[in-house]
């Protein structure tokens, strides 16, 4: 008796539970699920089985999977090598005067120099410390190895291949392949073997440019991402960019192990880059080049 007492109890509890839920349904007008949503109807009309219901959502979802299935591209990871400046930058004719400006002004306001602290008046040496304040400053470059910097830097600006070409400029490293006329990062695609980003940008430099480049990751993470047109670039779907800088060595294009894919290499600035690559990916690359 006790038994069926709490057998009952439990029944009267449950179908409470049922009738505050479809209450709950019934005021916060909750969405029907598609299971429910044809469950209902065919109980509604008995003549529709399992077998005759369709679910759109069904058909949608294998139409995704049969594109995705159909895009066989990949994703690739890609170098942005660059070379940092060797010399500081001509200044501009405002800079030198402002610069020099500067100067006279602080020797102006600036409290002389009692050069008997320093040197026994009449002497040798406070002689040549009072000729020596009458002659201009030698800090920096004479006129004559400005010359010979400008020469040098003519003589080597044609020659992309060259490290040492526009010495106060930043140069990226890009490839031009044989298959497609516009100019490229050094890129590959990323396996399942690779651990992250960094180290198959790395592997990826030495496999195509040779094992004599000493670079540098930068860093860990991309400095940017960008999805390039099918029809240009046909293997890849996304390549991410890894900012490396190089320390020494050159480009070997006789030791790649990808073919003999790649025609030319050249060190180029922002202005050159420009022009050589295609606009999506220099859209890509003008937010992260130095000017």
């Amino acid at each position: 008796m006790r038994s069926k007492k709490i057998v009952m109890g439990l029944i009267s509890d449950q179908r409470l539970l049922q009738t505050k839920l479809s209450s709950f349904k019934h005021h916060h007008s909750l969405p029907i699920t598609p299971r429910e949503k044809y469950s209902t109807t065919a109980n509604l009309n008995p003549s529709l089985n399992e077998s005759t219901v369709s679910i759109p959502a069904a058909n949608q979802s294998n139409h995704k999977t049969s594109e995705r299935s159909s895009d066989r591209r990949t994703l690739a990871v890609a170098s942005l090598i660059s070379r940092s400046p060797l010399i500081l930058p001509k200044l501009t004719t405002f800079e030198s005067a402002y610069y020099r400006y500067q100067n006279l002004l602080s020797q102006t306001l600036s409290k002389p120099i009692n050069s008997s602290f320093f040197f026994r008046p009449g002497s040798i040496a406070a002689n040549n410390y009072e000729k020596s304040r009458l002659k201009p400053s030698q800090v920096g470059f004479d006129e004559e190895q400005e010359i010979r910097r400008d020469q040098i830097s003519k003589h080597l600006q044609d020659d992309l291949k060259s490290l040492e070409r526009l010495p106060d400029q930043t140069l990226y490293l890009l490839l031009l392949k044989k298959s497609n006329k516009h100019w490229q990062l050094p890129q590959n695609k990323i396996s399942s073997a690779d651990n992250s980003l960094s180290d198959t940008a790395i592997k990826t430099t030495h496999l195509e440019l040779g094992p004599h480049l000493d670079i540098w990751s930068i860093s860990r993470f991309p400095a940017a991402v960008y999805q390039p047109t099918k029809s240009i670039v046909p293997e890849f779907k996304s390549i991410w960019i890894m900012p490396q800088r190089i320390l020494r060595g050159q480009v070997d294009l006789s030791l790649s192990r990808l073919g003999n894919e790649t025609s030319e290499f050249g060190w180029l600035s922002s202005k050159e880059i420009k022009g050589r690559v295609t606009g999506e990916l220099w859209a890509t690359l003008e937010p992260i080049l130095n000017p």
